[in-house]
């Protein structure tokens, strides 16, 4: 701590004193939210290949509004219109609060600040689209159709089988092998994602 004065001094000890009796005492060091956010990225690796494309994404895209502001000097209003500025993009949304909070969660437990004002922020949830429904009585009459007129060789027709049966997701569908099949029993373990045209 520095101060001009003793006397000024002395109330800057008082106030980080009683700070630490509260458990509310953290000092970001001046580090600003990009340059921790980097550092967050980079050293938790527990992220899947999507979350990580995801994350990156909104760091890069849509924290411009906190990007070069300190971590202690970041406000719930300010995390609320980055959020305010996706309007019509829920989903987008969604991933600003989860990264943002993920991140100030992790700045939390290094000392650097002591609150999250991220952890109230409320984001909609976006309606259900109709992406997943169960096939018409039209598109199972379409499918059963290109089975007899033998369209799809012999993998195409257990892929297009087990989705129509299981109701697994297509990427849990191409992740299968045979011993993920016990008697009957699918058993879903991991999922197929793409990055870079590469699985």
């Amino acid at each position: 701590l520095s101060a001009p004065s003793s006397r000024k001094l002395e109330i800057l000890a008082g106030e980080v004193r009683a700070q630490l009796k509260m458990n509310m005492y953290a000092n970001d060091g001046g580090q600003t939210f990009e340059k921790y956010a980097d550092h967050w990225f980079h050293t938790y690796p527990e992220k899947t290949v999507s979350d990580a494309s995801k994350y990156k994404t909104v760091l890069k895209k849509h924290v411009d509004g906190i990007k070069y502001k300190k971590l202690s000097d970041i406000t719930k209003s300010d995390i609320q219109q980055l959020i305010n500025d996706a309007e019509g993009h829920p989903d987008v949304q969604r991933m600003i609060k989860l990264t943002v909070n993920q991140v100030l969660e992790c700045a939390i437990e290094d000392g650097l600040i002591y609150k999250n004002v991220c952890r109230k922020i409320h984001v909609n949830r976006p309606q259900p689209s109709n992406v997943h429904r169960p096939l018409t009585e039209a598109e199972k009459k379409a499918i059963s159709a290109l089975k007899k007129e033998g369209a799809f060789d012999d993998m195409e027709q257990l892929y297009i089988d087990t989705l129509y049966v299981s109701g697994v997701r297509p990427g849990e569908a191409l992740a299968l092998s045979y011993t993920d099949v016990v008697r009957c029993t699918i058993r879903v373990s991991k999922d197929l994602t793409w990055k870079g045209g590469k699985h």
